[in-house]
């Protein structure tokens, strides 16, 4: 008897986070069966130490800051010279 693909993907997937060949996990599990899969790679994922992003909200946080990364290296400021430089 052949299993769901989702299965064969879930355990895929915890496979690569256990040997280290995914660095960033962005899952946004729907409906019953996907969050019992999510569960699943959310554990195998915090395990490894890989961050796993399972809101929209956060996966467009990290592509905002991989983007920030990309155009230079964060600067070091106080509050008080980032909030003197956007108001002006």
């Amino acid at each position: 008897m052949r299993q769901p693909r989702r299965k064969v993907r879930t355990f895929h997937i915890r496979m690569a986070t256990r040997y280290r060949e995914i660095d960033l996990i962005l899952n946004t599990p729907y409906g019953k069966q996907q969050r019992a899969d999510d569960s699943s790679i959310r554990s195998a994922a915090v395990s490894a130490g890989i961050p796993c992003i399972t809101t929209l909200a956060g996966i467009g946080a990290i592509v905002s800051a991989l983007g920030a990364l990309r155009r230079g290296p964060p600067g070091i400021r106080t509050l008080q010279e980032y909030h003197r430089e956007r108001a002006v």
